[in-house]
């Protein structure tokens, strides 16, 4: 089991969804409903909406590229008006030195995902464009998931995560539930354990990014690590820090209770 802990970890939560790979913003619409009074916005007005937050919070379905067009047009506009930096679920944080080489040395546009050892786990095709922007873009990148001998040491055994939010049973429940329901190729009780164990780990370290950070921070991440009654919320709160969060559902059938806004993208 050991040796397939890190095929198995990385894809357990992905979205699932058809491949869509329109190559501008001018190719997709989208609606905004602001959940917290049912209305629909347009994006100015979300974005005005949003600047207020210290940690903006955006989840997605991993293999649909449309995402990562409205990502990147929310991370542009939220940086047009104030110091913003991107905090990414899909690099690690052992890989922290090589983004900051890359920021520092220089890089070529078509090299720069190799030059900070980006993960086949995660498609290029799909993540270049976003990686690229944020470069170009002179945004500060950072890398904020578990490492690879990380998820190895809690799979083995790690010292439960304390927490008063986000670690009760009912909370650990739904994150069963939800694994179940998405790899079903898993049946063993104990190895379940271990995977919520992980999954609060990875939102517990992003979290931790966020808090940590001096200016606006933007997630982005898979969309059950964003949920409000699941995930890095939960665990902003344990933080028991000033700071003001919300969280966007880029993805589809999500229940309006989990996120803050929804985006109904076409």
């Amino acid at each position: 089991m050991n040796k397939c802990i890190f095929l198995v970890v990385p894809f357990l939560f992905f979205g699932c969804s058809s491949l869509n790979t329109p190559n501008s913003l001018e190719q997709i619409t989208f609606n905004i409903i602001n959940n917290n009074t049912s209305k629909e916005i347009s994006f100015n007005e979300f974005i005005d909406e949003i600047l207020k937050y210290d940690i903006v919070l955006i989840g997605e379905e991993h293999n649909n590229h449309k995402h990562i067009l409205v990502e990147t047009k929310i991370i542009e506009a939220l940086n047009s008006k104030k110091d913003v930096e991107v905090v990414l679920e899909m690099m690690s944080v052992d890989k922290q030195i090589k983004i900051d080489n890359a920021k520092i040395n220089g890089y070529e546009n078509k090299n720069l995902l190799k030059e900070i050892d980006w993960s086949d786990s995660w498609d290029k095709s799909y993540y270049k464009r976003l990686v690229l922007f944020i470069f170009n873009s002179k945004i500060d990148l950072v890398a904020g998931n578990l490492s690879k001998s990380e998820i190895q040491t809690i799979f083995n055994g790690a010292y439960p995560l304390q927490g008063k939010a986000s670690t009760t049973f009912q909370v650990k429940e739904k994150i069963k539930d939800m694994i179940i329901d998405t790899s079903h190729k898993i049946d063993d009780t104990k190895t379940i354990d271990k995977f919520v164990q992980i999954q609060q780990y990875k939102d517990r370290r992003m979290a931790d990014k966020l808090v940590s950070s001096n200016k606006t921070a933007i997630l982005i991440a898979g969309k059950y690590h964003t949920r409000k009654d699941i995930g890095i919320p939960l665990h902003i709160e344990d933080f028991n820090k000033s700071k003001t969060f919300i969280s966007i559902g880029l993805q589809t059938n999500i229940k309006n209770e989990y996120v803050d806004y929804s985006f109904k993208i076409k």
